[in-house]
């Protein structure tokens, strides 16, 4: 064991290695720094071809990989080819498939514009052909040829009834037939009074009228129906020799399409079937007839919708995704409601970002994606089917009657890049099986780098950029040795630097203010330390509670004097990015009996690597107190006044010393506070967020008053990571507050009790023999 000199408490950054005044002296950093497995990572994943091998970039949130895929999707992605635009357009053989069609990059919207320059040019020419003079004439020729058909069969039939004495009628119903007396019409009463013979001689030629109708009609239905037939020959002729140089014109131009030029083909073929759109209503006196197609959906059957149209040479897309619902990856079809019920068609299909990315780059945030399970599951069901298909219906209930579609699905080429926490994505490789087929490359970003000669000049230039590029203040040479300093501070660690760089530049801003405060020209070291108090300020609420409940005593800790079978414990609270040390009274009890029993697991309130902690202390018990006989020990291990869970194994050390305190009836210090893990053989082990814990044990200390008795006992294998801030170091070169570094629990008792270790552990042995001897004699009296 050794008290440690200041020296080794803080890996000071002197600024002297510097050779500039200020950061205005550097040149802006071109590279990403302590990155180097992720970039490789990221570099095969953008790289390598094949089904699956999409990305996971995992790391914590503000660690930079939004950063580090936007430098290189932004160098990679421009010089990779540019994916084929999509459109969608009607299909006249089937409406509620609409065909997806395929143009080269920038050629969608082009055709969209031109189809709908070509209905304009459509409707000018075919209002010319029906309002032409031509036309009318032979649509006057060919009613006039009817017509006569008509009236000459109607002569004939006058012609029959007149020469059977017998006048032929037209009514509003049909046709009347009426005798004739005299060479007049008779009246029903004049026929009745005419002879048997006369009447049947009337009836007969009234019949044979009535079949000559009979066959006149049924010829007038026939001439109709041809009638019609030909006009709409006549309609269809004229129409598509007008129309026919446009549509010719336009498969011209896209003629490198042969799916568009086969559906040009089609949309000429129904335009000329069914011109409906593009007819006028006409008066009454028109020759022009009304046609109605039974399915017509208007002109917007022939209208092309962009689904995505690339800029030619742009690239490959790179497409970030904020909100990954299903129908924001996959699109949607939209629905217009219509005299009570929802109808839809191909011109209401909306595109998703998996669309947009087609061809290149999809970025999503993997909680944001994992928020709505069936997100997750159809993105995973369109990378093995390696095509898109827009969902007809949104999840909410639609009325039975809806119209809804089947569109073509588009092929899809993509990588997929998922950004998230490694938590997700571990937790994603245990439950879905689906990961290791689908995101074959993982990129996992580091948090910490060493802090080496080259990483500290990266910092520098680092910090020379983000100043520069968000018109910060100039940054001096012992400012930048600060930041240095709390690089490591970030990441509890002397001999490394945080490559959280988001966290780094709230600090050089937050620095700038104080600067701007003082209206200083230049951000020193004591801006980073007013912009750090600053912070701890504002975080600090529930720090100076709990420090507040030690030093009125509504939590017992004691910083003096001494106790048996109690220490002071050292635990750590992290509320965000706040995190602070608190001391904990461990106490333990004594009594004979078989069981070593921790209080914290018994009422749920342990996590299971404390109760594994408890677990090596019964174990450490056993190696160097079991010898031959099993121990006749039962102990209650309690963490005192604490409400809450408690994991973790940092306060094993110290919940052995209260321990053997109790067995060996022997006081501890209660001036110092210790963390550590222990083995079973009694070493002890590194812990994390040691600077915290000194600095939660020293702040209570300093509010009470420091005496020079007061100190933290902590592992010697965590002295290399020290980084305490400037008050402790202060108070330790004044001999006011001692950090000790120890190996074994050996050493932490000798501290603690002042007792050599040979000493304790006789007294240890001694009082065992006594329990053991204790537990033999109750079991003999339970006997008689």
């Amino acid at each position: 064991m050794s008290r440690l000199d200041p020296s080794v408490l803080r890996a000071a950054c002197d600024p002297e290695i510097f050779g500039f005044e200020t950061t205005a002296d550097l040149e802006d950093l071109d590279e990403i720094i302590g990155q180097d497995r992720a970039i490789a990572a990221i570099q095969f994943g953008i790289g390598i071809g094949g089904p699956g091998f999409n990305i996971f970039a995992m790391g914590p949130s503000g660690i930079g990989k939004h950063h580090v895929l936007d430098v290189f999707l932004d160098e990679r992605a421009p010089a990779e080819p540019t994916p084929p635009s999509w459109c969608y357009v009607h299909n006249f053989d089937d409406p509620r498939t609409p065909r997806a069609i395929a143009l080269e990059p920038g050629r969608a919207t082009s055709a969209r514009d031109a189809v709908e320059e070509l209905l304009r040019e459509v409707e000018v020419a075919i209002s010319a052909v029906i309002e032409g003079d031509e036309f009318r004439q032979r649509l006057r020729q060919l009613h006039t040829a009817y017509d006569a058909r008509h009236e000459g069969a109607l002569d004939a039939a006058v012609a029959a009834a007149n020469e059977r004495d017998l006048t032929l009628e037209q009514t509003q119903t049909g046709f009347a037939i009426i005798p004739r007396i005299d060479g007049e019409p008779a009246a029903p009463e004049q026929v009745l009074a005419l002879d048997e013979d006369a009447q049947q001689k009337i009836n007969e030629a009234r019949e044979e009228v009535e079949a000559m109708l009979r066959v006149m009609l049924d010829d007038f239905g026939t001439w109709e129906r041809d009638r019609r037939r030909d006009l709409l020959e006549l309609q269809r002729r004229s129409i598509d020799k007008a129309v026919e140089p446009l549509f010719a014109e336009l498969r011209d131009e896209f003629a490198d399409s042969e799916e568009f030029v086969a559906h040009l083909h089609q949309m000429e073929e129904s335009l000329v079937d069914d011109p409906t759109p593009f007819l006028g209503e006409g008066s009454e006196d028109d020759p022009t007839p009304s046609f109605e197609h039974p399915h017509s959906l208007g002109v917007e059957r022939f209208s092309v919708n962009v689904i995505v149209d690339h800029v030619p040479e742009a690239g490959a897309p790179v497409v970030y995704q904020d909100d990954p619902t299903y129908e924001n990856l996959h699109g949607r079809v939209e629905y217009d409601s219509t005299m009570g019920g929802l109808t839809t068609n191909f011109t209401l299909i909306r595109q998703g970002s998996l669309h947009r990315a087609n061809g290149g780059y999809l970025v999503v945030d993997a909680r944001k994606l994992l928020s709505d399970p069936q997100s997750w599951q159809e993105l995973k069901r369109t990378l093995y089917a390696e095509e898109i298909r827009v969902p007809s219906r949104s999840e909410s209930a639609l009325a039975p009657r809806a119209l809804s579609l089947d569109p073509d699905p588009i092929p899809l080429a993509i990588k997929v890049i998922v950004v998230g926490e490694r938590e997700t994505y571990f937790a994603l490789r245990e439950l879905d099986p689906d990961m290791d087929e689908l995101f074959k490359v993982m990129a996992d970003f580091e948090t910490h780098m060493d802090r080496t000669p080259e990483n500290i000049t990266a910092y520098t230039r680092f910090i020379a950029t983000i100043a520069r590029s968000e018109g910060l203040r100039p940054f001096d040479c012992r400012a930048v040795a600060r930041t240095v300093e709390e690089g490591s501070r970030m990441v509890q660690h002397a001999r490394r630097l945080s490559t959280h760089m988001r966290l780094v530049a709230d600090l050089l801003r937050a620095s700038d203010y104080c600067a701007a405060q003082e209206r200083a020209d230049v951000v020193t070291a004591t801006h980073i330390e007013c912009a750090l108090a600053a912070e701890r300020s504002r975080n600090g609420r529930l720090r100076d509670l709990m420090l507040e409940e030690v030093t009125d005593g509504v939590v017992r800790v004691a910083t003096d004097g001494e106790a048996i079978g109690e220490v002071n414990g050292l635990s750590v609270l992290q509320f965000g990015t706040s995190m602070f040390g608190r001391p904990a009274r461990i106490t333990a009890a004594v009594s004979p009996g078989r069981e070593v029993i921790d209080i914290e697991r018994e009422v749920d309130l342990g996590g299971p690597i404390h109760s594994k902690g408890v677990m090596l202390i019964t174990g450490f018990l056993a190696h160097r107190y079991g010898g031959d006989e099993p121990l006749a020990l039962s102990a209650t291990i309690a963490f005192e006044q604490s409400y809450g869970p408690v994991d973790g194994d940092s306060a094993s050390a110290a919940e052995t010393c209260a321990l053997l305190s109790a067995i060996a009836d022997v006081p501890l210090r209660q001036s110092l506070a210790l963390t550590g893990a222990i083995d079973q053989r009694g070493r002890v082990q590194a812990v994390g967020g040691v600077d915290a814990k000194i600095e939660g044990f020293f702040e209570v200390c300093a509010a009470r008053g420091l005496t020079g008795t007061q100190g933290v006992v902590i592992p010697r294998t965590n002295v290399q990571s020290l980084m305490l801030p400037a008050q402790v170091i202060d108070a330790v070169e004044r001999d006011e507050f001692s950090v000790f570094a120890v190996e074994t629990i050996d050493e932490a008792m000798t501290l603690l009790t002042g007792l050599e270790a040979a000493e304790l552990d006789e007294r240890i042995r001694a009082r065992l023999r006594k329990f053991a001897q204790a537990w033999a004699q109750s079991g003999v009296r339970a006997r008689h």
